[in-house]
């Protein structure tokens, strides 16, 4: 069963998102069991679950990349060195890769707003996590917010480009 325009599939999406950043964030990997018992329930709910699996699995591996990258960069700094993001961030990737097509649809008629967004949100929520100690900055909080932002104004837009693309590929084709 699909429920997209239900609007208590939209909260409880948007709300197993927050709870799933909230528990990786403050417990690391041992909040992983949660974070995806949240997503298997996800899944649960979601009609189109291949298409659901494809853009879940391209956008959490384009963003486990860019987070093992700057993590090697040192950009971000975790304890122990990992030699790429730590599987709570992989997991926090794929959670929010979960909410592209269901809360986060409504940004969708936005476009041109994408790039704000993704620089407000995504910065905010690796300071965030700075702020409640996940992760340790390489480089003074000024640049590392400017390089985050960065990806992210790139980052978001592809996001939510690959989801409306999938979306449209997978709609039957008018005769």
């Amino acid at each position: 069963m699909s429920i997209p325009n239900n609007p208590i599939w939209f909260v409880a999406n948007l709300a197993g998102f927050q709870l799933s950043w909230w528990t990786l964030v403050l417990y690391g990997n041992s909040a992983i069991p949660l974070a995806l018992g949240l997503l298997a329930l996800h899944f649960a709910f979601v009609a189109e679950k291949l298409l659901e699996l494809r853009i879940i699995a391209v956008v959490a591996m384009t963003g486990i990349i860019i987070d093992s990258t700057l993590t090697q960069l040192s950009v971000w700094q975790f304890t122990p060195k990992p030699i790429a993001a730590p599987i709570w961030l992989c997991a926090l990737w794929l959670s929010f890769a979960a909410t592209l097509r269901h809360s986060l649809k409504p940004l969708w008629e936005y476009r041109r707003w994408w790039p704000l967004l993704g620089a407000f949100g995504g910065t905010s929520s690796y300071l965030g996590a700075y702020k409640l100690g996940a992760v340790s900055l390489g480089y003074n909080v000024l640049a590392t917010a400017v390089i985050c932002a960065a990806l992210w104004a790139l980052i978001f837009p592809l996001a939510l480009h690959i989801c409306e693309r999938s979306e449209r590929e997978e709609q039957p084709h008018a005769a």
